[in-house]
């Protein structure tokens, strides 16, 4: 029989072991939340990585559209043609304008005749080392100085040098053998007048269209025996533009007409210059136009009358030519494919004693009021 002493050290025994594994328990169940807890944060550290990461990509794509964008608007001006001159013998210069330090490229249709690059004014001028052949050819301008950015000339520049002994129409008429240089748009429905750079001149003919002087105005010359009022060019499309434009003194008031209906007005530039578009749909047919400059009363100062054939449509599908030219009532009718889709073509004046009629005679439709200017 176990004494009392031994029994009581048993039961003591038992209760210190019950302790023990009752205080293990309690420290498996409080470590269990630091667990949850370390795991939820390390969870909560990786969600706030991938966070910063997105961020960080979303920066870094913002950061390079925002840097594509600068260099757009950088390199936001287009080149473009100041000036070309080019002789008899193919001998040519071309000036023009362009983003500063910018490398430009010449393009004959497709091919590259040149490569120049723009001073610190954007400024530049190419003189090829060998001569242009007889022939007509378009040439664009190409801002090639990003790899990743090309930018063309929203201008093109028609040139035609003539075959010697041919004019440039290639007809074996007497002329002077000058070549032609003028710069026109390339966008269709753009109302910008074509510009002459140069232009042959042609030997008088007899003409049945041709509108008999009916009184010369002999303070409306100048020393050198032109008039000081000129129509330069009538260029107009397929989809309808007319754009008239001349010379006359600075700030003058130009009224147009077309078969003695008023169809524009406007007041010339500081130079001289003016430009109207008239925004009329004309079929193919010949037609009369007329300029007069007049005063703030509506009084005819100075007077010019001349024909204008509007020429049928060319097929730009079957027509392989690029330039086609065409003497006719005017100096020179010009046909050039410079849109893609179609022809544009521009109809040349040379200011002559022949143009000029009495600023005093009155004509059906003329208007004694000045109209209102919405064309400047």
């Amino acid at each position: 029989m176990i004494s009392r002493p031994i029994a009581i050290g048993i039961v003591g025994v038992i209760v210190v072991i019950i302790a023990l594994i009752l205080n293990h328990e309690d420290k498996r169940e409080s470590e269990k939340p630091l667990k949850n807890k370390t795991s939820v944060a390390k969870n909560q550290l990786s969600q706030n990585r991938k966070t910063d990461k997105k961020e960080s990509s979303i920066a870094t794509a913002e950061k390079k559209n925002t840097d594509a964008e600068t260099t757009l608007k950088k390199y936001k001006k287009k080149p473009s043609f100041d000036l070309v001159r080019v002789d008899p013998e193919g001998n040519v210069v071309i000036a023009g304008r362009s983003q500063p330090g910018a490398r430009i490229e010449i393009l004959d249709g497709n091919t590259v005749i040149g490569i120049v690059e723009s001073d610190d004014r954007g400024e530049w001028v190419f003189v090829p080392e060998a001569r242009l052949t007889p022939g007509a050819r378009i040439l664009i301008l190409r801002d090639a100085t990003k790899d990743d950015i090309s930018r063309e000339s929203d201008n093109a520049v028609v040139l035609v040098v003539p075959e010697p002994g041919q004019n440039i129409a290639g007809l074996g008429e007497k002329a002077d053998g000058m070549p032609l240089a003028m710069v026109m748009p390339r966008e269709e429905a753009k109302s910008e007048a074509s510009r002459i750079f140069q232009t042959p001149k042609r030997k008088k003919q007899g003409n049945i269209n041709k509108v008999k002087p009916r009184k010369e105005k002999v303070d409306a010359v100048e020393e050198g025996g032109q008039p000081r009022l000129a129509l330069q060019t009538i260029d107009y499309d397929d989809s309808g533009i007319i754009i008239v434009s001349g010379l006359s003194n600075p700030n003058s008031i130009i009224n147009v007409y077309l078969d003695n209906t008023l169809v524009g007005s406007v007041t010339a530039a500081p130079d001289g210059r003016w430009t109207i578009d008239l925004k009329n749909t004309l079929k193919s047919g010949k037609y009369m136009i007329r300029v007069d400059q007049v005063n703030l009363s509506a009084k005819v100062l100075e007077r010019i009358e001349l024909p204008f054939v509007k020429a049928p449509v060319i097929e730009a599908a079957t027509e392989k030519a690029t330039v086609i030219i065409q003497p006719g009532n005017s100096l020179w009718r010009i046909a050039a494919k410079v849109y893609g889709s179609g022809f544009r073509y521009t109809e040349i004046y040379e200011a002559n004693m022949d143009q000029i009629r009495d600023p005093n005679l009155i004509y059906p439709g003329q208007v004694f009021k000045i109209p209102d200017q919405k064309e400047r």
